[in-house]
Order: structure tokens, then C-alpha cells, then sequence
């Protein structure tokens, strides 16, 4: 492994890190605002040190690597990096620290800049799925951008052709080196180290606190939580020891320098109040210890107090946990900590409450020591499997199998050039087949379902084409027999399918396709979920088909596009009670649905539940089969149009050699992209030109027949 360091200038570096990184970005994201003192010149200093690590990394940097960023002081470079090196190249974040509510993110002057170039990269790692919470809120209030299972579409920065990438997100807690403090803490020195402090404090109780000098840390409320133990349990007194490691950090910036004083003052309270002159309840060590002082300690305490009041994970947690796997001990440990989200076994308090403090102490003396080794050795196993190793590894697999789909689904615009050649290969086939979606395809979207019919210009599109010898035209939908027939049905030559095939129009009747077959009473499961969720939001739709049902919330988002413009619509915080609501709907028919033959399926602004054999690329397959019995040969031409996840069964059972295109700019298995139904439209319109050029050559040579015979 190879090192590539980036110098930065020394008063660079102070308004860098000193100022912009610890002075705002630090407090911000632990939800500390009122620390922050964001000022212009640390700003420039920021991203001008995010521009220079961009360069190193361009200088180092070899087609097929991954670039990993870390954590808070790198915010920047995912945006540097995309504009200097484009889209080919493969980022991950990950971010140390918590993710702030988006009310206190906004409080960051140029946070929309921040938001946007995390999302710049593959996959943007955080410790907890609470901060994933909070991220996806930001992209949902900020940028209006609403992750489906932690995946979303963004828009990209610079010369992407695409103009959109795949975004992931992802929970993994970080971990430590196991062995080195399980064995480590057994070895000689430490154990040595763990006999000297028991001899010297001569206590029948060490409760220990680790931190460094840090005001997220609650160092000062351990100290609050101790005095409070001996004021409400005298009997402690001369019987327990705190034994308080501050390790000196940042002292440079002054409110480090405050509550280095604070400190001091308490643990001079502390001791003058309740000690005695052979006994002080507070031994207080400010200093780096050296590893064989740190693993004593772990072994020699019987409680280990971690009371931080806004921790990203606090690896001082696992680091005790591992100390002592396999023996008693209790960690008493803030819910406000990353890593509280896995050490549920550990005594958990909230650091806001002296009495949850207090009463977790209490708890945690008062342990029987069976249950302490139960405790311990349950949190050890979670600890041990999931180490810093496997945190690393999961972060690199996910990030390349992210990277993977953004080349299976990568966005390809169906650009002059690539139409030419589909227009070319529909004029020169013998027999061509099209497949092609209606709502949001061939019809734009509509707020009330019904009122996406087609309009005339599109009827004569559709029938031109059904006309045009050697020629099938399908129109599959997952829309209802009723509505897809009473706007089709008289185009002649057109073959419809609905439900997402379950139904198919011969000319003249509906046919159910038996794969569609499954008793109605799935509905009696999904139908009152879909219903109580509409009555929520008010101006949901639930629409009710014979083999499926659809939950249509499109208008309570007053369309994604223009929700800000219209007046009326539903401000940004509506849009997050909405999906919340469709989350919670989502997961419930999910539950309700289970062993049940239906699926539930993610569509355009709805949620659907079908029949599981009402596939629309299972009706492909069938449909190919039915046209070579009845043509003798399979078609030479197929082209397959839709905008929604259900279409992509159908890219996924193309023949080879069939064209594909996915209307909307999402990553697709389709081989191209187009923005809209017009751009469909425009399409099939270029396929009836040779018909109407010829047509008009036909009348051209009858009107010059007609001259001549009136000239003789």
C-alpha cells in the first residue's frame, strides 16, 4: 500500500481544520449548533483544501480504483473529483460522525453545496440507520429526491452525458481490532497494570470513563452522574472510585480550552465535597495512556461509564466490551451513541437525565455477576464478528456492487444516432414487433388515472402502425380491461394486454391468461390497508382492478416536478408525511401479503399488489410463441417501450438483437433513455415516414398521370 500525502500550508491547514472542520462542520453535525461560528475565510480554506486532496487523488489515481472518502473534512471532494475525473471513476463516502436533523443541517450556510456532493459519489456509508433517516430527509426536503430501499437517481454535476447516476446508501457501524483488545487485555503487562490500580485505589468498585477532551463527550455529566450516585447512595462512599481518562485534544480552540476548566473545577468540587483524607472519588488522568495503560484499565474496571451526548458510534464502548468478553462487567452506555444501536445488552441511559444516569449506575453496581457475564459475552460475539475488518469489507463489497449495477443499469440517452439505427433496422425487418407501455410512455402522467386518455393524435399514430403490413403493435399495461379497451379497442390491428398481461383483447373479447388465475382473497388483506393509508392523506387514489390493486399518491405530492410552483400543492414537509405514509404501507402489505400469490410492486408515484403470474415479461414470452405459431417465424424486429419497474421484465427477457428504451432518466436494463412520451411519440412517428413519403410519391404520380391525360 502506497501513501500520498497532501501538504497543506500551515495557515491553511489552521483555518482548514482548526477553523472551518472543527469550528462548524464538528459541532453541526452533533446537532450542536450554538458552538458553530462559520466564517467566510475558513470556508475558502475548506474547499480549497478539498480542491488540493482532488488533485493528489486525480495525480494517483488509476482507471479501476476505488476512491474512498472519509469523513467530515472531505465533504467537498466527492464534487471535485466527478468534475475532474467524471463518472467512470467508482466514490465511496463514509462519514464518522452523526448526520444532523435537516432543520439543524440548514443552519450551514452553504449546505445545499454539501448535500449535493455527497450525493456525487457510488455510495454514501454511515454508522447507523438513524443517520441514513436523516440524510434521506435532507434529500427529500433540500433536493426533493426520495430514495426507494436506500437507492435513488441523482442528477450529476459537469459534463455527464447522462445528466443522472446511481446513488446508494448504506448502514455500517464501525468496528475495532477484537483481538488486539481481547488478547491484549489478558497479556501480562495489562493484567500487571490492573493489580496496581485495584491495590491503589483499594475500592471495591472502579467505575471508569474514557474520552477525549471533547464537549460532545459528556465528560462533565459523568462527573455530575458520580456526584450524584454518592449524594443519593452515601453507602458508596469509600467504596467506589471514578477513575476519569481525559486524552487533551484541540486546545488550541477555545471552547476546548473552557471545558478543560470545567473539568477541573468538578472533579476539585467532587473530591473536596465527598472525599475523605484517606479516600478521593476521582482519579483524574489528562494524558494520552500508553496501550498497556488503557488495556488495565479496561481489565480492572467493573464498570465502564460512556456517556457521550451526541456520538457518531464511540469505539470506547467495543473497545471495554472486548476487554472483557468472556468476564463480568457492565457498560453503562448513552443512547445517544452510535454504537448503543448494537450494544443493546449494555445498561442504557440517556445523558440529558441525571436520574437515568444515576439509576443506570445503580443498575449497573447491583448486577448479579451471572448476568454481567450473559451481558458481555453476548455484546463480545456481535463485537467480535463485526470488527473493523469486516467494516471495511462490507463498505468495499457494497461499493462494488454498486458500481456493477451502475454499468448493467448505466442511463444511455437514445441520442440521433442510436434512433437512425432502430428506425433503420424497423425499415429493413420482415417482421417487427413493438411492445409498448401506455401510462407515462405513450400518455403523460395524470394526478386522477382516468383522465389519461389518449388524444387523437396518438390514435392515429397507433393505428397507422397497426396498419403497416408485417407489423404487430401491443400495448401492455397494467392498466384495468375497462379503461385500456374503451380507449383502444377500435384501433384495428392493435393487440392489447392489461393488468400487466393478465388480460388480453382479441378484437372482439378479453381473454384471462390462466398464469393470472389466484383467488380474490388477497384483496381482503391489501384493499382495507390501501384504503385506511388513502383516508390519511385525503387525496390518495385506491384503485381497485380484478386481479390487482393499485394505491395511486401522485396528487398528494402535487407532482413531483412542480409541487414548489403550484399554489396549493403540499409544502416540503407534506411531501416527507406522504412517504412516510407509503413507507408504512409498503411494509404493511408486505406483511399482510406474505404467502399469498401476489407480489407488491414499486410503481411510477403509486404502490401496486398483483397477481404474481400477471408478469408483464412472462406475457412477452408467451406473446413471442403465439406469433411464431401463427407467423411461422419469430419477428426479426422487437422493440420494447415503458417507463416503470414492471417494464423492466420485460428488458430482462429480450431476445437478442431487440431494441429497449426506458422513458425517464432512471438506471434501466433498457438500452436507452428518453425524457418524456413525446420523445416516444416522436419515435413511432419516424417509423410511418417511409409509408407517407411513399404515399405521397403514389399521389404525386397520379396528379402527373391526370396533367398528361388532360394535355393529350
Amino acid at each position: 500500500m502506497g501513501f500520498y500525502p497532501v501538504f497543506l500550508p500551515p495557515a491553511l491547514s489552521d483555518l482548514f481544520y482548526e477553523g472551518y472542520c472543527n469550528g462548524t462542520l464538528w459541532p453541526l453535525f452533533h446537532s450542536m449548533p450554538m458552538f458553530t461560528k462559520p466564517l467566510d475565510d475558513e470556508h475558502h480554506a475548506f474547499m480549497k483544501a478539498n480542491r488540493l486532496f482532488a488533485e493528489k487523488v486525480v495525480e494517483v489515481y488509476r482507471p479501476g480504483d476505488i476512491i474512498w472518502v472519509q469523513d467530515y473534512h472531505l465533504l467537498m471532494l466527492p464534487q471535485e473529483l466527478r468534475t475532474m475525473l467524471g463518472y467512470e471513476a467508482t466514490i465511496a463516502f463514509f462519514l464518522h460522525v452523526p448526520f444532523p436533523h435537516v432543520d439543524v443541517f440548514r443552519l450551514l450556510p452553504h449546505h445545499t453545496a454539501i448535500l449535493d456532493s455527497i450525493l456525487q459519489v457510488d455510495l454514501a456509508g454511515f454508522h447507523t440507520c438513524d443517520y441514513i433517516a436523516n440524510f434521506t430527509c435532507c434529500m427529500a426536503r433540500l433536493r426533493g429526491i426520495t430514495p426507494v430501499l436506500g437507492r435513488a437517481v441523482v442528477p450529476t454535476v459537469g459534463n455527464s452525458a447522462t445528466g443522472s447516476h446511481l446513488f446508494q446508501l448504506g448502514a455500517f457501524p464501525m468496528g475495532i481490532d477484537y483481538g488486539k483488545y481481547h488478547d491484549g487485555a489478558a497479556a501480562s503487562g495489562p493484567q500487571r497494570v490492573a493489580a496496581e490500580v485495584r491495590t491503589r485505589l483499594g475500592v471495591e468498585k472502579i467505575v471508569l470513563a474514557v474520552s477525549r477532551l471533547d464537549y460532545t463527550k459528556g465528560v462533565p455529566h459523568s462527573l455530575e452522574a458520580i456526584r450524584g450516585l454518592l449524594r443519593s447512595c452515601p453507602e458508596w462512599r469509600g467504596r467506589l472510585a471514578f477513575v476519569l481518562v481525559v486524552v487533551p485534544s484541540r486546545i488550541r480552540v477555545g471552547k476546548y480550552a473552557e471545558l478543560k476548566r470545567e473539568i477541573d473545577r468538578l472533579v476539585g468540587e467532587i473530591n473536596g465535597e465527598v472525599g475523605t483524607l484517606n479516600w478521593s472519588p476521582v482519579l483524574y488522568v489528562y494524558r494520552a495512556l500508553t496501550e498497556d495503560e488503557l488495556l488495565g484499565l479496561y481489565a480492572g474496571a467493573d464498570v465502564c461509564l460512556v456517556l457521550p451526548l451526541r456520538d457518531g458510534m464511540n469505539l470506547i464502548a467495543k473497545e471495554y466490551v472486548a476487554a472483557r468478553s468472556g468476564c463480568n462487567g457492565v457498560l453503562v452506555l448513552s443512547t445517544l451513541a452510535g454504537a448503543a444501536r448494537e450494544l443493546v445488552e449494555a445498561v442504557q441511559v440517556n445523558p440529558n437525565s441525571m436520574d437515568s444516569v444515576v439509576g443506570g449506575l445503580k443498575t449497573a453496581l447491583g448486577m448479579d455477576p451471572a448476568e454481567q457475564i450473559a451481558r458481555m459475552r453476548a455484546m463480545g460475539r456481535r463485537v467480535e464478528r463485526y470488527d473493523v475488518r469486516a467494516w471495511a469489507e462490507s463498505v468495499l463489497h457494497a461499493v462494488e456492487e454498486v458500481a456493477s449495477l451502475q454499468q448493467c443499469l448505466a442511463v444511455r440517452a437514445l441520442d440521433g444516432a442510436a434512433a437512425d439505427a432502430i428506425v433503420f433496422a424497423f425499415a429493413r425487418a420482415r417482421n417487427r414487433l413493438l411492445v409498448l407501455d401506455y401510462d407515462g410512455t405513450l400518455a403523460p402522467f395524470a394526478e386522477d388515472p382516468a383522465a389519461a386518455t389518449p388524444d387523437a393524435a396518438l390514435l392515429v399514430t397507433l393505428s397507422e402502425l397497426s396498419a403497416m403490413p408485417r407489423t404487430r403493435v401491443v400495448v401492455l399495461s397494467g392498466r384495468d380491461r375497462g379503461s385500456l379497451g374503451a380507449w383502444l379497442g377500435d384501433v384495428r390491428g392493435l393487440r392489447l394486454a392489461a393488468e400487466h398481461g393478465a388480460w388480453t383483447w382479441t378484437q372482439r373479447e378479453w381473454v384471462l391468461e390462466e398464469s393470472a388465475l389466484v383467488s380474490p382473497a388477497w384483496k381482503e388483506a391489501a384493499l382495507p390497508l390501501m384504503r385506511s393509508s388513502a383516508a390519511l392523506l385525503r387525496c390518495a387514489i385506491v384503485e381497485e382492478k380484478e386481479y390487482s390493486a393499485v394505491f395511486h399518491y401522485r396528487a398528494c405530492l402535487g407532482s413531483a416536478l412542480s409541487a414548489a410552483a403550484e399554489p396549493g400543492a403540499p409544502p416540503p414537509l407534506g411531501r416527507k408525511r406522504v412517504l412516510d405514509v407509503v413507507l408504512s404501507l409498503r411494509s404493511a402489505l408486505q406483511d399482510a401479503c406474505a404467502g399469498l400469490p401476489v407480489r407488491v410492486v414499486d410503481a411510477q408515484e403509486a404502490l401496486e399488489v398483483k397477481a404474481a403470474g400477471a408478469s408483464k415479461g412472462a406475457y412477452f414470452l408467451r406473446l413471442l410463441r403465439r406469433l411464431v405459431d401463427e407467423d411461422g417465424a419469430a419477428p426479426d424486429f422487437v422493440l420494447a417501450v415503458g417507463d416503470d419497474n414492471t417494464d423492466e421484465d420485460v428488458f430482462e427477457v429480450l431476445p437478442e438483437g431487440a431494441h429497449s428504451v426506458r422513458v425517464g432518466l432512471q438506471p434501466s436494463r433498457a438500452q436507452h433513455n428518453v425524457f418524456g412520451p413525446e420523445n416516444v411519440r416522436a419515435l413511432l412517428a419516424r417509423f410511418l415516414e417511409p409509408n407517407k413519403q411513399e404515399a405521397q410519391a403514389q399521389e404525386e404520380r397520379r396528379s402527373l398521370q391526370l396533367f398528361l391525360q388532360k394535355e393529350q
